[in-house]
Protein backbone atom coordinates (compact mmCIF):
# COMPACT_ATOMS: atom_id res chain seq x y z
CA UNK A 1 0.00 0.00 0.00
CA UNK A 2 1.34 3.22 -0.88
CA UNK A 3 1.29 6.16 1.34
CA UNK A 4 1.08 9.20 -0.50
CA UNK A 5 2.50 13.08 0.55
CA UNK A 6 0.53 15.54 -0.65
CA UNK A 7 3.12 18.43 0.06
CA UNK A 8 6.46 18.48 1.84
CA UNK A 9 6.54 17.79 5.61
CA UNK A 10 3.40 15.46 5.49
CA UNK A 11 4.69 13.11 7.46
CA UNK A 12 4.17 10.10 4.84
CA UNK A 13 8.24 8.80 4.98
CA UNK A 14 7.99 8.60 8.97
CA UNK A 15 4.22 6.72 8.41
CA UNK A 16 5.76 4.54 6.36
CA UNK A 17 8.36 3.44 8.57
CA UNK A 18 5.97 2.78 10.86
CA UNK A 19 3.54 1.54 9.28
CA UNK A 20 3.50 -2.38 8.28
CA UNK A 21 2.68 -3.11 4.61
CA UNK A 22 3.01 0.85 3.29
CA UNK A 23 5.88 2.11 1.51
CA UNK A 24 6.50 6.03 0.48
CA UNK A 25 5.52 7.32 -2.65
CA UNK A 26 6.86 10.61 -1.72
CA UNK A 27 4.38 13.56 -3.67
CA UNK A 28 3.94 12.07 -6.96
CA UNK A 29 0.67 9.12 -7.94
CA UNK A 30 2.59 5.95 -7.66
CA UNK A 31 2.89 3.74 -10.89
CA UNK A 32 0.98 0.31 -10.03
CA UNK A 33 3.92 -2.57 -9.67
CA UNK A 34 1.38 -5.79 -10.22
CA UNK A 35 -0.58 -4.35 -12.88
CA UNK A 36 -3.74 -4.51 -11.02
CA UNK A 37 -5.17 -0.97 -8.81
CA UNK A 38 -2.51 -0.50 -6.31
CA UNK A 39 -3.91 1.40 -2.89
CA UNK A 40 -2.75 4.68 -1.91
CA UNK A 41 -3.65 6.52 1.05
CA UNK A 42 -3.00 10.25 1.31
CA UNK A 43 -0.69 11.68 3.68
CA UNK A 44 -0.93 15.51 5.05
CA UNK A 45 -0.28 17.86 8.13
CA UNK A 46 -3.50 18.92 9.56
CA UNK A 47 -2.90 22.52 8.44
CA UNK A 48 -4.42 24.99 6.57
CA UNK A 49 -1.90 23.99 3.43
CA UNK A 50 -1.93 20.10 4.20
CA UNK A 51 -5.79 19.86 4.59
CA UNK A 52 -5.81 21.92 1.22
CA UNK A 53 -3.64 20.23 -0.66
CA UNK A 54 -5.19 16.82 0.32
CA UNK A 55 -7.92 18.10 -1.37
CA UNK A 56 -6.34 19.14 -4.28
CA UNK A 57 -5.13 15.54 -5.02
CA UNK A 58 -8.84 13.93 -4.27
CA UNK A 59 -10.30 16.16 -7.22
CA UNK A 60 -7.15 15.09 -9.50
CA UNK A 61 -8.37 11.36 -8.23
CA UNK A 62 -12.31 12.02 -8.79
CA UNK A 63 -11.33 13.97 -12.02
CA UNK A 64 -8.84 11.89 -14.06
CA UNK A 65 -7.75 8.78 -15.06
CA UNK A 66 -6.21 7.74 -11.85
CA UNK A 67 -8.88 5.42 -10.73
CA UNK A 68 -8.08 3.38 -13.56
CA UNK A 69 -4.86 2.15 -11.73
CA UNK A 70 -5.05 2.96 -8.13
CA UNK A 71 -7.28 2.72 -5.70
CA UNK A 72 -7.67 5.93 -3.20
CA UNK A 73 -8.98 4.25 0.28
CA UNK A 74 -8.84 7.76 2.37
CA UNK A 75 -6.57 9.81 3.94
CA UNK A 76 -4.17 9.78 6.99
CA UNK A 77 -3.66 13.66 8.87
CA UNK A 78 -0.80 14.16 10.57
CA UNK A 79 -1.11 16.08 13.94
CA UNK A 80 0.91 19.71 13.10
CA UNK A 81 1.03 20.24 16.80
CA UNK A 82 -0.04 18.88 19.95
CA UNK A 83 -3.63 19.83 21.14
CA UNK A 84 -7.29 19.97 19.70
CA UNK A 85 -7.61 20.97 16.26
CA UNK A 86 -9.04 24.10 16.03
CA UNK A 87 -12.59 24.89 14.52
CA UNK A 88 -11.52 26.85 11.01
CA UNK A 89 -9.60 23.15 10.29
CA UNK A 90 -11.91 20.76 11.33
CA UNK A 91 -14.03 22.38 9.02
CA UNK A 92 -11.66 21.67 6.14
CA UNK A 93 -11.47 18.27 7.30
CA UNK A 94 -15.13 18.01 6.93
CA UNK A 95 -14.98 19.00 3.91
CA UNK A 96 -12.10 16.68 2.90
CA UNK A 97 -13.73 13.50 4.09
CA UNK A 98 -16.42 14.24 1.53
CA UNK A 99 -13.86 14.01 -1.46
CA UNK A 100 -12.21 10.81 0.49
CA UNK A 101 -13.00 8.89 3.45
CA UNK A 102 -10.55 10.55 5.93
CA UNK A 103 -8.97 6.88 7.88
CA UNK A 104 -7.22 8.69 10.58
CA UNK A 105 -5.68 11.06 12.46
CA UNK A 106 -2.10 10.31 13.14
CA UNK A 107 -1.48 12.05 16.43
CA UNK A 108 1.72 14.42 17.23
CA UNK A 109 4.31 12.49 18.71
CA UNK A 110 6.43 14.64 20.58
CA UNK A 111 9.54 11.93 20.21
CA UNK A 112 9.45 12.02 16.55
CA UNK A 113 10.46 15.75 17.31
CA UNK A 114 13.69 15.30 18.20
CA UNK A 115 14.72 11.51 17.08
CA UNK A 116 13.55 8.61 13.96
CA UNK A 117 10.09 7.50 13.85
CA UNK A 118 9.83 4.80 15.80
CA UNK A 119 7.03 1.97 15.81
CA UNK A 120 7.93 0.55 19.16
CA UNK A 121 8.43 1.79 22.74
CA UNK A 122 10.09 -0.75 24.82
CA UNK A 123 9.03 -3.45 22.51
CA UNK A 124 5.60 -2.73 22.26
CA UNK A 125 3.77 -0.86 19.23
CA UNK A 126 2.50 2.76 20.11
CA UNK A 127 -1.16 2.14 20.77
CA UNK A 128 -2.31 4.66 18.11
CA UNK A 129 0.42 2.60 15.26
CA UNK A 130 -1.52 -0.71 15.92
CA UNK A 131 -5.19 1.55 15.63
CA UNK A 132 -3.67 3.05 12.09
CA UNK A 133 -2.80 -0.09 10.68
CA UNK A 134 -5.94 -1.67 11.65
CA UNK A 135 -7.93 0.66 9.96
CA UNK A 136 -5.63 0.89 6.81
CA UNK A 137 -6.01 -3.00 6.75
CA UNK A 138 -9.97 -2.61 7.12
CA UNK A 139 -9.86 -0.14 4.14
CA UNK A 140 -7.99 -2.06 1.94
CA UNK A 141 -9.96 -5.59 2.95
CA UNK A 142 -7.10 -6.88 3.89
CA UNK A 143 -7.11 -8.86 7.70
CA UNK A 144 -3.93 -7.98 7.81
CA UNK A 145 -0.88 -5.85 6.87
CA UNK A 146 2.44 -7.76 7.08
Amino acid sequence: MWLLGTHGGSGARWLAAVLPGTRCAGKVWPEPISGNREPVVLVCRGNHRGLTSAQEYARAYRDGELSARLLLLGVIISADAPGRTPPPLRRLERLLSGAAPVLAHAPWEPTWRVGPAQAASGGEPLPWVTKLSQAIAAAAGSPVLA
